[in-house]
């Protein structure tokens, strides 16, 4: 957490943050102060200064499955991605047919052990993450994997032709960086910390594309 120095108010009514020796302006809920800084301004007051990989307080974690290890270089982004929020998580081998024991296990305690919601990645039929689904009511992300001559379509329709009653959102093929979004959304409902480094994701991906349009704007000109 970012040490607070003083709180004012400027002429304009926003609240003003003295941290250390930089006057940082709050707009609404959160401020992005430049490349130097992050800071979140939260609902109640406190601020946040965003460190890649600080762990957030009071968030659940998040569970990763993938059918064989072959898939890790696949799903290994989303556990990066996880860790660069804060987010513990935890990563299981388990397939669906060969150990379905296995699979119901880490499934049906997830809640148990503290998890907010579950990633499952598999290729070829790819029932892992409807097999998951089924023991557990915990938000289930399925990630189709490449990994058969059909190019990960197969997984695909399995993942996300899920019946009426025990649904699967199913992320892109081999789109593993965007289930650990997604699951950090999720999270985020009842983290307002999360909610913080999210929006600051955003508007670091935003400020990256306005540097590269520049770049080729510099480029074009004359």
């Amino acid at each position: 957490m970012a040490a607070l120095h003083r709180r004012d108010k400027s002429p304009g009514g926003e609240v003003l943050l003295i941290f250390r020796s930089a006057k940082i302006l709050c707009q609404g809920l959160y401020y992005f102060p430049g490349n130097k800084k992050k800071i979140a301004c939260l609902p109640d007051g406190g601020i946040v200064d965003f460190v890649r990989g600080t762990k957030v307080k009071n968030v659940k974690k998040v569970a990763l499955i993938m059918g064989s290890d072959s898939d890790w270089p696949v799903l290994e982004p989303a556990v990066k991605q996880l860790k660069d929020f804060g987010i513990e998580s935890e990563v299981l081998v388990a397939s669906a047919h060969r150990t379905p024991q296995r699979v119901h296990d880490f499934a049906a305690t997830a809640a148990e052990r503290g998890v907010g919601v579950i990633i499952a990645a598999a290729g070829a039929a790819a029932h892992l993450a409807g097999v998951v689904a089924s023991f557990t009511t915990l938000p289930v992300i399925g990630v189709p994997i490449n990994s058969t001559s059909l190019g990960g379509i197969d997984a695909l329709l399995s993942i996300s032709q899920m019946p009426a009653g025990i649904p699967v959102a199913t992320m892109a093929i081999n789109g593993a960086k965007n289930a650990a979004l997604f699951a950090a959304q999720i999270l985020a409902l009842s983290n307002s910390e999360l909610a913080a480094k999210l929006t600051l994701h955003r508007q670091t991906m935003a400020a990256e594309v306005e540097k590269k349009a520049e770049k080729v704007a510099a480029m074009t000109k004359g």
